[in-house]
């Protein structure tokens, strides 16, 4: 006789269509020509708003996003790896890592809020510039508070064993600690790499409409009361964290375990 399914299997079945169902709807959504409101099924499917957004100006915004993420991933990565250091070991630890956690007390917008004003100074609002540092606000504060348990005693100990017998300072990060943080810095980038790329509310706050991204040409589409084209913005938006995500568990994970 044949087992039957287990409940096990019918949850994780259900889970898994629960998360594919809302991506084939974006993506038919995206190709439909046609869906009158009595319809239950769309007249035909065409590739022509693909076609027409991606010879327009959805390139653009596709690589404006993905070099604004880039960087902020790699600053903050690199940043909080740094500043997380300074927390675990320096005097002033508790008052930096109060600091870093500063930014989420609030929303996003009420942090765009914020900066908006001393921006608007110092001449950052409305570029590019400006709406790197803001989404670094609060990717560097993620980013130190997310590498201060790695920086620990046994780090420390292996730093100062490895100085003991004669390894130099470069030898050190790159011998001792970076093979360690390796796979927590993948993660981090990764995190703070999605953090801005899906940031809507600074960008548009502090980018003043300037600094078109895909979020931001997204709401665009939807206040134009122009849902197809939104859904084809969205499946770009969604397609290139999708594939960084798979590449981290395919690649770099199953490298380490």
């Amino acid at each position: 006789m044949t087992r039957p399914i287990s409940f096990r299997k019918w949850a994780a079945v259900f889970v898994a269509l629960c998360c594919v169902f809302p991506f084939v709807v974006l993506i038919g959504y995206s190709l439909v020509t046609r869906w009158a409101p009595a319809e239950l099924l769309p007249d035909a499917l065409s590739l022509g708003r693909w076609a027409e957004l991606l010879g327009g100006d959805l390139p653009q915004a596709l690589l404006v996003s993905t070099v604004l993420a880039l960087i902020v991933g790699l600053v903050s990565t690199v940043g909080g790896f740094a500043a997380a250091r300074l927390v675990a070991y320096g005097r002033f630890g508790a008052p930096l890592l109060f600091l870093a956690y500063v930014p989420y007390l609030m929303s996003p917008v009420l942090v765009g809020v914020c900066l908006l004003a001393l921006y608007l100074r110092m001449g950052l609002a409305g570029t590019w510039a400006g709406v790197a540092l803001s989404h670094l606000t609060l990717a560097l504060g993620f980013a130190t508070v997310f590498f201060t348990a790695f920086w620990s005693r046994r780090i420390a100990q292996q730093e100062a064993a490895a100085r003991t017998l004669g390894a130099r300072a470069w030898q050190v990060l790159t011998r001792v600690v970076w093979p360690q943080a390796r796979p927590l810095a993948v993660v981090c980038f990764v995190q703070s790499f999605l953090l801005s790329w899906f940031q809507y509310g600074l960008t548009v706050l502090i980018g003043q409409g300037k600094v078109q991204t895909l979020t931001v040409r997204i709401f665009f589409y939807l206040n134009e009361a122009n849902p197809y084209y939104a859904a084809v913005a969205a499946c770009v938006l969604v397609g290139p964290p999708a594939l960084l995500l798979w590449f981290n568990r395919r690649f770099v994970f199953r490298g380490n375990m």
